[in-house]
């Protein structure tokens, strides 16, 4: 007898291992982790149930002005800039019109703090112009501070790509992007007075994101 040779039921386990191993395999292509040098980009916010998100890839050239997401780190500390323009695009997966930042003073593995300057969009908040914070709070943010998070998590810090400015059709070399995303609520305001707005009204906010870096 074949010294090698798997009986019926010894088959029917070994061809369901290679199936589940299969599984997790495309899973894993799917749940938004790229492979190393992957141009793949995501960015997704929910308000309240609402998800506003773009999802793609780059191939070897910048990032489009119209559905983007993507990293840039200086010594100066970290930009997470995205952004949904263009809902005929293949990029776009669902939502309204919107562009913000979120800026990290020291982005690093974990818990990390970060604040950020939406930019116009048509997010469905209680009231537009107050935008939100993650604690309760009262008195005034500043300008450029739109809102602030105390607990958004990242998981991978990525590293650089590389530019070649001379190819015009293969000018990035994306490396891994910068991964991210927070859970929780944070509060609006109810009304805007331009002196004391009180942040009173609690939102269900989520964001996640896959920031290709930039080659700077």
């Amino acid at each position: 007898m074949n010294k090698f040779y798997f009986g019926p039921m010894k088959n029917i386990s070994f061809f369901c291992l290679l199936f589940c191993l299969t599984i997790l395999g495309c899973d894993k292509e799917k749940s938004g982790t790229p492979k190393s040098g992957n141009d793949y980009y995501m960015f997704s916010i929910t308000i309240d149930g609402v998800t506003h998100k773009v999802e793609g890839n780059y191939g070897n050239l910048p990032p489009t002005a119209t559905n983007y997401c993507y990293a840039s780190l200086t010594p100066s500390g970290a930009l997470i800039s995205a952004g949904l323009a263009d809902k005929g695009a293949a990029s776009y997966i669902s939502g309204e019109v919107f562009s913000l930042g979120l800026n990290f003073s020291n982005l690093s593995l974990g818990i990390n703090e970060c604040s950020s300057l939406i930019g116009p969009n048509n997010f469905q908040w209680p009231e537009t112009y107050c935008s939100w914070v993650e604690n309760n709070f009262i008195g005034n943010l500043q300008i450029g501070d739109n809102f602030s998070l105390d607990n958004l998590i990242v998981t991978n810090l990525g590293s650089a790509g590389t530019l070649n400015y001379t190819n015009i059709n293969n000018q990035y070399n994306w490396g891994d992007p910068v991964i991210g995303s927070f859970s929780g609520t944070v509060y609006g305001c109810s009304t805007n007075s331009f002196g004391t707005p009180v942040y009173d009204v609690p939102v269900q906010l989520e964001i996640e994101f896959v920031a290709p870096r930039l080659a700077y």
